[in-house]
């Protein structure tokens, strides 16, 4: 009868027998095989399924044939590893190739031999052509395919739930989202550095400041906090299937176990929390790009508003200009706000052209009652 091969591929998770033992139906057979091992391949695609990444040639039939050409696949990614499995049937010597290579013949009366190599491709697209060669005719079939890469190491994108914040600001919760590159993540890593002067991270005390969780995925997204400021929080045990959109979610600060949040520091500017990644176990923690940064602006309620046009007024005085100058603290303003509250008996705020018209050099101005509110404030300090 024909000839006929299967390829499969099994994610390795440590529960595997000492011996795997293949059958099939359809009563005795001929046939040989073997197991190939490889690392860094995506845990949950396994063969690139994108395009036309797997092919499959046969001599069809019972009669002798000529050897599989024109075997070519299409990959969708750099530096996929490129495999040919093939079987040739009457104990035929297969021509070694330049690349790697192995066989096992079966010992039978029909003699199949097993084959199988291997090639890293290095630009996706085409493979170009690939020809398997017997030193005779015979009974053959052949499949050409290419193994998913893993993520590569720093790859991926973290994203951080806010970029500014109030010096001495309390009450925070920063959420880092990281989603990762196609290729996915197998028990990988994904560390963070909380600057100095925030609040330390833990990961104990749920009702405590400072609380990190990390959730997303189907690792065990282990969390270890290291240092005395600044503190490297590493999220490890990471498995996510870029290809099911799963994202880890880190939250530091975390308020959901009733703790207090995370304080900002008192100390103005811009700071790098520094972001790494590793794909599995075997990588190494590499940065991601871009890194979140986050500015800390001026403390709420500081600098300073004077009179620069009344100091004294009569009673029942009218057409009066009240302005008022505010100075930005040290480390600046950055889309924030200022509100002014009149007393009562003066002439109600407004923000069109009449009585108690009130505009501002920069910013919104509203009003609301006796209260005017200048907001989407972006000033440096003095």
């Amino acid at each position: 009868g024909p000839i006929e091969q299967a390829v499969f591929w099994h994610l390795v998770d440590g529960t595997e027998p000492a011996t795997i033992t293949f059958t099939w139906a359809g009563g005795n057979a001929d046939a040989s095989g073997g197991i190939a091992t490889y690392k860094g391949a995506d845990p949950f695609i396994g063969f690139d399924q994108g395009g036309s990444a797997v092919t499959s040639m046969t001599s069809g039939g019972t009669g002798a044939t000529g050897n599989p050409a024109g075997l070519a696949v299409t990959t969708t990614a750099a530096s996929e590893m490129l495999q040919v499995a093939y079987g040739v049937a009457n104990g035929v010597t297969i021509v070694p190739s330049a690349v790697r290579e192995w066989t096992v013949a079966s010992t039978g009366a029909t003699k199949v031999t097993a084959g199988f190599s291997d090639n890293v491709l290095g630009a996706a697209g085409g493979s170009g052509s690939k020809t398997a060669t017997w030193a005779t005719s015979s009974l053959w079939t052949a499949q050409l395919y290419a193994l998913k890469n893993e993520a590569a190491d720093g790859t991926g994108t973290v994203a951080a739930s806010f970029i500014t914040a109030s010096a001495s600001q309390t009450g925070l919760t920063q959420t880092l989202t990281y989603t990762p590159a196609a290729g996915s993540m197998a028990n990988g890593d994904v560390s963070f550095v909380v600057p100095v002067g925030w609040t330390a991270p833990q990961s104990t005390t749920a009702n405590a400041a400072g609380y990190v969780t990390a959730t997303g995925g189907s690792g065990a997204n282990m969390i270890a906090v290291t240092g005395t400021g600044p503190w490297t929080v590493t999220v490890s045990g990471v498995t996510l299937n870029q290809g099911a959109a799963q994202t880890l979610v880190m939250k530091y600060g975390d308020t959901s176990g009733g703790g207090a949040g995370a304080t900002a520091p008192a100390t103005t500017g811009a700071v790098v929390w520094t972001t790494k990644q590793r794909s599995s176990s075997r990588g190494a923690l590499t940065n991601v790009a871009p890194q979140p940064t986050i500015t800390v602006y001026a403390a709420d309620g500081t600098g300073s508003i004077t009179s620069s046009s009344l100091s004294t007024v009569s009673g029942s005085q009218a057409g009066l200009t009240e302005t008022l100058i505010y100075t930005v603290a040290a480390g600046a303003v950055n889309s924030g706000s200022l509100t002014v509250d009149v007393p009562p008996g003066w002439t109600p705020p407004a923000t069109v052209a009449g009585p108690g018209y009130t505009k501002s050099n920069f910013g919104v101005v509203s009003v609301a009652g006796q209260t005017i509110t200048v907001s989407g404030i972006a000033r440096t300090a003095g």
